[in-house]
């Protein structure tokens, strides 16, 4: 039940984020413009940062390019495919080490 309710505030709040960020990347804020102390004016301010996360998140076309391939040696790290839990990992791993260790 709490789950629920913790899911609910989250996209709640996620979508008053979104607005803002919306309203500041699109519509622009007014700034107030000063001169000798006075506020003579506004002008309107956008938010080219705010607009560029907003097009990468809806459009893969504008994400950055990552590389997650490794070339290099690893030493010292024991893989062990296919464990779902710490238990399945923890056994595994020791019937492993004890494959490298000739045992």
């Amino acid at each position: 039940m709490w789950a629920v309710c913790d899911e609910i505030g989250i996209e709640v709040q996620l979508g008053r984020i979104e607005a803002e960020i919306d309203r500041r990347a699109i519509d622009g804020v007014d700034e107030p413009v000063y001169y000798k102390g006075r506020k003579i004016s506004s002008i309107k301010k956008y938010s080219d940062t705010l607009l560029m996360f907003r097009a990468k998140k809806l459009d893969p076309t504008y994400r950055d390019s990552v590389n997650l391939n490794h070339s290099g040696a690893v030493q010292g790290v024991m893989v062990v495919p296919g464990c779902t839990n710490i238990d399945e990992w923890e056994k595994a791993s020791q019937e492993q080490h004890s494959e490298s260790l000739g045992e």
